[in-house]
Formats: C-alpha cells, sequence, structure tokens
C-alpha cells in the first residue's frame, strides 16, 4: 500500500485540549448571560424608567431569570468557571463584563 504524502499524522498543535474546549464553553456562557443581561436592562427600562441598579433589580421584576445553576447576587452572576459583573444603572445604561 503506497502511503498518500499530504496525509501526515496530527501535530501537538493541532489537537484540541479539553481546558480548551472547557473555556470556550465558559466564554459562550457568560456572553449568552451578558446579552440577556442587556436585553433585560431595557425591559426593566420600559417597566420602571430608570435602569436596574443590580441583577436583583432585574429577577425582581422578572425581566431576567437564571438557571438554577446560576448564582444571582446584587451586582454579579456567577456561573461554572464565569462571572459577570453589572456596573452603572439608576440614570444610566448599566454596563456588563464578563470574566
Amino acid at each position: 500500500m503506497e502511503r498518500n504524502p499530504s496525509i501526515s499524522a496530527p501535530h501537538q498543535r493541532d489537537v484540541v485540549g479539553v481546558g480548551t474546549l472547557t473555556d470556550q464553553g465558559e466564554a459562550s456562557a457568560c456572553t449568552a448571560s451578558l446579552d440577556a443581561s442587556k436585553a433585560a436592562a431595557i425591559v426593566y427600562f420600559a417597566q420602571s424608567a430608570s435602569y436596574p441598579d443590580s441583577f436583583t433589580d432585574m429577577t425582581g421584576a422578572d425581566a431576567l431569570s437564571a438557571p438554577s445553576d446560576v448564582t444571582v447576587a446584587a451586582t454579579t452572576l456567577t456561573g461554572n468557571g464565569w462571572t459577570l459583573t453589572l456596573s452603572g444603572g439608576g440614570a444610566t445604561r448599566p454596563t456588563f463584563v464578563c470574566s
């Protein structure tokens, strides 16, 4: 059997590790939560004529619903390996940052 020279064994850098997949999953979860939080802040504003100061403002007003595996605190949502932080609110639109 003749070997095809265009096919070679994978190099170490070509293999995707589980850690990379986990990191991408965590980033995706945080990004999805960030997008949902931005939308919820607009819903909250439409209901109350002010922006939310906290995630608990949004969950209390049913503008945002968090999954059971996400911890909701005043200015953070914390999931498995990620944290979404809220700042601002009140008279100005809040900002959200994933870490």
